[in-house]
């Protein structure tokens, strides 16, 4: 277990907040979504776009590009690419930790 500092929590406060972090060689994307926080892999597997430049609708996160939806709580792909531009994968999640007002990601 590593843990990176992410953000502080005041920093995602808001519900729907997404916030690109960056470490250890990767991009992740950090999420208050209805209060709750997540983090997940911060690259769509499909041409590398920034999922925190994203949409939220609930716990679903639109990549701005070709469209691919996600479940963050669990990375699963809920809504792949239009077939001609090929196929979005499963995004990685990672666990978030909020101590004495930071929040972190297990990397």
């Amino acid at each position: 277990m590593a843990l990176m500092r992410a953000a502080s929590v005041e920093d995602m406060r808001k519900p729907g907040k997404l916030l690109k972090v960056k470490g250890g060689g990767r991009t992740y994307v950090l999420v208050n979504s209805g209060g709750a926080l997540y983090c997940i892999d911060g690259i769509c597997m499909k041409d590398g776009c920034q999922l925190g430049e994203g949409k939220l609708a609930g716990h679903t996160l639109k990549c701005p590009w070709h469209g691919a939806e996600f479940d963050v709580r669990t990375g699963f792909i809920l809504r792949n690419v239009p077939p001609q531009y090929g196929i979005a994968t499963n995004l990685r999640t990672y666990r978030v930790l909020v101590q004495e007002g930071e929040v972190f990601i297990d990397i």
